[in-house]
C-alpha cells in the first residue's frame, strides 16, 4: 500500500515544535501506513 504525505509549509516553526513530533509519534504507534 502507498501512502503520500503532503505538508504545505513544512519549513516553519510550528511544524517541527508539533506537527513533526505529533506525525513521529503516529507511526510508531503504528496509526500511519
Amino acid at each position: 500500500m502507498s501512502f503520500d504525505l503532503v505538508l504545505f509549509g513544512g519549513t516553519g516553526d510550528l511544524t517541527w515544535r508539533k506537527l513533526m513530533p505529533a506525525l513521529f509519534q503516529a507511526f510508531r504507534h503504528g496509526k500511519l501506513p
